[in-house]
């Protein structure tokens, strides 16, 4: 059997949440929920960590939430490092929601996170560069400028992959 359990997460997870929307300037638009896949044969019971493919969750968006207030989703680690992962708002007959696809269990918020690069802000590609920077994809070169017409490396060009697939950065070759 498969075993999938959505909660809120305990006390402590949800200091860490705290803390890492605090200090990444993130506001929280929806309560963080804890999403965890277990496998169950009788006595035996192992949690499923990783995923070959991305797994759909979706979290409900209160109603008083003006859906525009949404920037991504992200994953909060134990440590408190936060990582956007792939999301889309969606609207259900009437009910707006985030759909949130990621390769791993984890605790997941909503939040609003806009951000804006001053160089960028009369540059042809001036919405997709901060919306990118906003979902926590890009980084920019530094003091709220992106140098939108600097030419970029192989190492940013994959760090700026990673990132929007919400993959989780490990140490290895």
């Amino acid at each position: 059997k498969v075993r999938i359990e959505i909660a809120v997460p305990t006390t402590n997870t949800l200091k860490v949440v705290g803390s890492a929307a605090a200090n990444g300037e993130l506001a929280l638009v929806a309560q963080p929920l804890n999403f965890t896949v277990k496998a169950v044969y009788g006595d035996k019971i192992v949690e499923v960590t990783k995923f070959d493919a991305y797994v759909e969750r979706t979290i409900a968006i209160p109603d008083e939430v003006d859906p525009s207030k949404i920037t991504t989703g992200v994953v909060v680690e134990e440590d408190g490092a936060v990582r956007h992962v792939p999301t889309k708002v969606r609207n259900i007959n009437g009910k707006y929601e985030a759909q949130i696809n990621s390769l791993t269990n984890s605790t997941y918020a909503v939040v609003w996170h806009p951000l804006e690069f001053t160089d960028a802000a009369n540059h042809w590609g001036k919405n997709a560069i901060n919306d990118m920077g906003s979902r926590m994809v890009v980084d920019g070169t530094g003091n709220g400028m992106f140098t939108p017409d600097r030419e970029i490396t192989r190492a940013e060009f994959t760090a700026i992959i990673v990132r929007g697939l919400g993959l989780k950065l490990e140490n290895g070759a």
